[in-house]
């Protein structure tokens, strides 16, 4: 069989001469049941005059797929920075009174102090009397 397939693309074989019912654990009767497999293993030669052009094909793959990687990674960094520019421009434009709110701790005695003096519960917006 190998001096029949040695040095060919493409190579037809019968498995007539791979199985033999002697040879191979079959069942009782000496037939392969329905979920047998045949698994064969054939090594792929590469002429000589091929394996420079496969090689120099190889590293232009490689680094096809190493430029496209970097120009991914670059890429998406640039959007990144760009939007985040954008959400800067964005925040400037939308501010609000709560962008300049200002929380103070006060103690009981002051708070006590605006109810007896200043606070109008029927007024909403308490005016100094």
């Amino acid at each position: 069989m190998k001096k029949d397939c040695d040095g060919k693309n493409e190579c037809e074989f019968s498995l007539k001469d791979i199985v033999t019912p002697s040879g191979a654990v079959t069942a009782k009767d000496g037939k392969c049941g329905a979920d047998a497999y045949l698994f064969i293993q054939v090594p792929c030669k590469v002429p000589n005059k091929y394996s420079v052009s496969r090689n120099i094909c190889g590293l232009v793959v490689g680094c096809i797929g190493v430029f496209i990687y970097l120009f991914v990674l670059v890429y998406i960094d640039y959007i990144k920075s760009i939007q985040a520019t954008k959400y800067v421009d964005w925040d400037v434009k939308t501010i609000t009174a709560g962008d300049y709110t200002v929380e103070l701790n006060i103690s009981k005695n002051l708070y006590n102090r605006f109810l007896d003096q200043f606070h109008d519960p029927s007024n909403p917006i308490t005016e100094i009397a």
